[in-house]
């Protein structure tokens, strides 16, 4: 039987998911050191690299930064180790989970400071406030929504002891989490709705407490058996207060494949980052592409 076994997820910690059910996991998000989404003071960039503008490379940029794009082949990391293809004043679509898609101009490239990551300034700026879901801008002539995306204000009944199995793997007693979001849309366009939802237990503040957690769940009816991929976890860690807040904010087709990326915000109380995940099949599930973020 086929499974989701999502690809090892690098969290950006400087910067700012009727049958059967099986749970597959991501080398987790965990919030540890090793593990990764407020806006954040800019100047005008010194030190990265600027390319000549080129229309037809599809940059994806957040809130929190220049996440990259994809070159025809592979995807390119907009960290500025690669020349950005930016140099002020294109224009971008604008897409934020099910809201209308809309256009911004874009800055010339600036600096994330302490820390130095790429940023665009935008007119209008991109919708989304503080932990909250906030919108992907990208550079494309196509669809970047082929796909519907549909909210609900609760779990299915199908998906509700998946999640009270998820969390008791991790240790955790919550009869009743709280559900920050569930969001339902077809990534490939085959007919198969996908499922992402978004449980925790956090402070305002987001400085950790005992047995505080944040995750995103994606679920899936493969071979008539429900699986789930752990997308995104991070839970309270004793002596430390770092622990990040998820929010899924935008279903958005990067490459022009008719296939939609998984756009996730993740805040911590110094900052905040986005990476994008690729749902490459039913075998391998999703896989980071992209992403890139601010903070200290």
């Amino acid at each position: 039987m086929k499974r989701l076994v999502p690809s090892l997820v690098v969290l950006l910690t400087a910067c700012g998911s009727g049958g059967e059910s099986t749970t597959t996991e991501t080398s987790a998000t965990e919030t540890t050191p090793t593990t990764s989404t407020t806006a954040a003071t800019s100047t005008t960039a010194t030190t990265t690299t600027v390319a000549s503008p080129d229309p037809g490379v599809p940059v994806a940029v957040s809130r929190f930064g220049v996440m990259g794009w994809w070159d025809g082949d592979s995807w390119v990391p907009g960290d500025g180790s690669v020349a950005i293809p930016l140099v002020g004043g294109e224009q971008f679509q604008v897409v934020l989970l099910d809201e209308p898609i809309t256009t911004t101009t874009g800055s010339a490239l600036a600096v994330c400071e302490p820390i130095g990551t790429p940023i665009v300034d935008f007119e209008p700026p991109l919708p989304g406030s503080s932990q909250e879901p906030g919108a992907v801008a990208v550079i494309a002539a196509w669809d970047l929504r082929p796909h519907g995306v549909t909210l609900l204000a609760a779990v299915p009944d199908e998906h509700i002891d998946a999640v009270a199995q998820f969390l008791a793997t991790r240790g955790i007693d919550d009869a009743d989490p709280n559900v920050g979001q569930v969001v339902v849309t077809d990534i490939e366009g085959d007919g198969v709705a996908e499922v992402l939802i978004v449980v925790n237990r956090l402070p305002d503040d987001l400085f950790a407490r005992p047995d505080d957690y944040s995750a995103v769940l994606l679920r899936k009816m493969i071979e008539g058996d429900w699986q789930t991929a752990v997308l995104e976890f991070s839970e309270a860690e004793d002596g430390s207060p770092y622990i990040l807040r998820h929010v899924v904010s935008a279903m958005v087709d990067l490459n022009n494949d008719a296939r939609m990326e998984i756009v996730i915000d993740a805040f911590y109380y110094e900052g905040a980052g986005t990476i994008a995940y690729e749902y490459v099949n039913d075998d391998l599930g999703p896989q980071q592409a992209i992403g890139g973020g601010c903070g200290a």
